[in-house]
């Protein structure tokens, strides 16, 4: 999806500006880097209309691994992969099992380079004002997903995806079936008592429709 996160208009100026980082690619450096860099470079298009971020805590990983390599070639980490501006990011891509408070000791004790298997690819919707530590787990749906479809779901209106996927986390085939159980959290988000009450439902009842062909369960943070 064009223009990427770095403002780059198509696939072969992207290509241009990405082939600078091959090396680090090659020393294995990070099994994180590749998804890390092709997420900026060339974002996976998705039914909500945006560009989806890599998760801050993929920028941690990679960049964990990779900058004791940079630094050996008398390089520093790229402003343009500065991990802070990912981190207040409310939708992401990306394996989130570290938490993103690990900035502040990076540039304090780099650690050894490593070569762990890299988890699937996940996505994450973290609440904006979140601060404590994310705690999340990748989910594929043992449910075949059929196809996306418009979301219909009265309250699932106005959020920031329009596309869904059933069966639901919850077993629905259709949004009528999803729709008349959601609604009886209706009081709930009446009274407001969270801002992020309605995102979790929807998640779960009515799940984002993506290209990575599986069923995407809330965080557990939201």
């Amino acid at each position: 999806m064009y223009p990427n996160l770095l403002n780059h208009t198509s696939q072969m100026e992207a290509e241009r500006n990405i082939n600078q980082y091959r090396y680090l690619i090659d020393t294995k450096c990070s099994p994180y880097l590749q998804q890390f860099l092709c997420l900026l470079y060339a974002p996976v298009c998705t039914g909500i209309g945006k560009t989806i971020p890599p998760c801050c805590s993929l920028c941690v990983m990679s960049r964990k691994g990779c900058e004791p390599v940079i630094r050996k070639y008398g390089n520093q980490w790229p402003e343009t992969f500065n991990c802070e501006k990912f981190a207040k990011e409310t939708l992401c891509l990306g394996n989130a099992n570290t938490d993103c408070g690990e900035l502040k000791t990076i540039n304090e004790s780099l650690p050894t380079l490593t070569n762990e298997n890299m988890t699937t690819t996940s996505l994450v919707i973290l609440p904006v004002t979140s601060t404590k530590k994310i705690e999340t787990s990748t989910f594929i749906s043992k449910v075949e997903p059929e196809k996306c479809e418009s979301l219909t779901i009265p309250m699932c209106r106005g959020l920031k995806y329009n596309q869904t996927i059933f069966p639901n986390l919850l077993n629905h085939t259709n949004q009528d079936d999803a729709a008349l159980e959601i609604h009886q959290f209706w009081p709930l988000i009446e009274i407001k008592c969270s801002p992020h009450l309605k995102l979790l439902l929807c998640s779960v009842y009515a799940p984002i429709c993506t290209p990575l062909a599986t069923i995407i369960p809330p965080c557990r943070s939201l």
